[in-house]
């Protein structure tokens, strides 16, 4: 090989060496591989939920053995003022009855001391007074803060009949009896003298509920004749107290239920209606 051609086929091979060592040195960079992507929303990440009971007689029976019977809500109770007065006593007691068997609403007749209704009605510790003061009433209307009926009161037409304002949304029923209710002034006195303390006295409830028996016409005229026939029902079922009806408690260790209890008024029993 002439020397020409040995010096040309040396810078070939220089040549071709370079360029290897160059592919070698340099790194090829590998792309990743695509991901696929889904297509489907993303929900955005909740707080944890509350567990809830699914049961609520579950809840409402451990409720009622951690913490005994409850009563029922106050905004459902219908609550009449009473205080020592016969004849309010006795149009109170026949009233609370009616409502309780006619309407099958849970009753609450409480005392009031020495006849102070003012502020228990205004506080809506009580709902209902059936012989208010006409002209405090007046008054009180006039500020909206209670309601008075058009008609005057059962027990005298110099008084009035008081409502707290709730009564008009939550018990309208029970707000047109009231205003229906009517009793002649001597049939209401000579009923109202049949009341006498002691132990051997007659009560309220005794005398009211034989005005219910004797006198259905009376009060016939206070109601529907659907309502009607649901006192009388419960008079003949020997209903003769508010209570629209007695629970049995809970067994206790020994097996032993014990008196029942009025589901309006955990602190009644059978023994004590």
């Amino acid at each position: 090989m002439s020397l020409p051609n040995v010096i040309a086929a040396a810078v070939l091979i220089a040549a071709l060496t370079i360029a290897c060592g160059s592919a070698e040195e340099t790194p090829t960079r590998e792309e990743p591989a695509p991901t696929a992507r889904s297509t489907a929303p993303v929900a955005p990440s909740q707080p944890e939920a509350t567990a809830q009971p699914t049961d609520s007689a579950a809840t409402e029976a451990a409720e009622e053995e951690n913490q005994g019977p409850q009563p029922p809500p106050k905004d459902e109770l219908i609550k009449f003022a009473n205080w020592d007065d016969n004849s309010v006593k006795l149009v109170n007691w026949v009233a609370a009855y009616i409502i309780a068997h006619g309407l099958d609403r849970p009753i609450r007749v409480i005392d009031v001391e020495d006849g102070a209704y003012q502020e228990p009605l205004l506080a809506n510790d009580v709902d209902i007074v059936i012989a208010a003061d006409g002209d405090w009433a007046k008054e009180q209307s006039g500020a909206g803060k209670l309601f008075r009926l058009a008609n005057p009161s059962p027990v005298d037409a110099t008084l009035a009949v008081v409502i707290h304002p709730s009564m008009n949304q939550r018990a309208p029923d029970v707000v047109r009896l009231l205003e229906t209710m009517t009793i002649e002034a001597e049939l209401l006195t000579k009923q109202a003298a049949m009341i006498r303390g002691g132990r051997i006295g007659l009560k309220e409830n005794v005398v009211g509920l034989n005005l219910l028996k004797r006198e259905y016409a009376l009060w016939m005229d206070w109601v529907s004749e659907n309502v009607a026939t649901l006192v009388n029902q419960a008079i003949e079922d020997g209903k003769i107290g508010h209570c629209r009806q007695f629970i049995n408690y809970a067994p206790d260790r020994m097996g032993n239920e014990g008196s029942r209890y009025c589901k309006d008024d955990p602190t009644k029993t059978s023994g004590n209606t």
